[in-house]
């Protein structure tokens, strides 16, 4: 199934890949719904119920059939009041597509370079030449353990965070920055999250050498709270950090959650 990226503006820099899209029908109506694996529960924007009917009662939850890759699930989604219904392609953006409906999918395969995307039983890349890393499933997040200096850290794969390198608690920020999160020189962007939330983060570069999926890390952006959120604080789900999309945007990755496995073209 082909996937979109959406293209946006982040702190005035132009991003090609900020979003991973994916096409769903509801009620017959074609909608966009983003894959992020940085939350828990699937969401669903409130003002994009007006693009389909559907009697959404009281509740804070919103039972939905949708078809997604010519299969038709049953979801629960929590309702976001706050956060605006944008539209790609003249289609609505109606929400994110979380881990509660991820991780109930025998695989996940993305191509990301040719922008396929598939939750069955095969991988993409069938029988080329491939690597595997081991994950699991760490404060319910998909999450990969990486050594540095010796001491090993737990980073969890979050693709809402589709442009972010590296993000980390205060600590892990400092130990691979060298700098200090009270720098008042240091670079700073400010994000839009979802239920209308807003996060300033501090930016520096990795100056520590470590691999992740045999890619060098040293030299790129790391981020970390400049304000204190906890809808962004690790600390309190026991992740150093996080990673977005960009060390995976030329490869194909599959992962196999029976046997907590990331397969990739390496």
């Amino acid at each position: 199934m082909q996937f979109q990226w959406f293209k946006d503006f982040i702190n005035g820099e132009y991003i090609n890949h900020a979003a991973i899209l994916i096409p769903v029908k509801i009620n017959n109506n074609d909608c966009f719904i983003q894959l992020d694996t940085g939350t828990k529960s699937s969401i669903i924007y409130k003002d994009a119920l007006t693009s389909f009917t559907t009697n959404e009662g009281k509740s804070n939850n919103l039972h939905l059939n949708f078809v997604c890759e010519y299969k038709t699930h049953q979801l629960t989604f929590k309702i976001d009041n706050e956060t605006n219904c944008e539209v790609f392609n003249n289609i609505p953006i109606i929400g994110l597509l979380g881990l509660d409906f991820i991780l109930a999918q025998p695989l996940l395969s993305i191509d990301f370079l040719n922008q396929n995307i598939s939750f069955g039983n095969s991988l993409l890349f069938e029988n080329n030449p491939h690597s595997s890393f081991p994950f699991e499933i760490k404060g319910g997040f998909i999450s990969f353990e990486v050594p540095i200096n010796n001491k090993n850290y737990c980073l969890m794969w979050d693709s809402g965070a589709s442009f972010i390198d590296l993000f980390g608690t205060n600590d892990f920020w400092e130990l691979l920055s060298g700098q200090r999160t009270a720098n008042k020189n240091i670079d700073s962007i400010s994000l839009s999250g979802a239920y209308g939330s807003t996060h300033i983060l501090l930016k520096h570069k990795v100056i520590v050498s470590f691999s992740l999926f045999n890619k060098e890390m040293k030299g790129k952006n790391i981020y970390c709270n400049k304000i204190y959120s906890p809808l962004t604080d690790l600390s309190l789900i026991e992740i150093d950090g996080l990673i977005g999309n960009t060390l995976f945007l030329k490869n194909t990755i599959t992962l196999d959650f029976k046997n907590k496995t990331l397969l990739g073209n390496w």
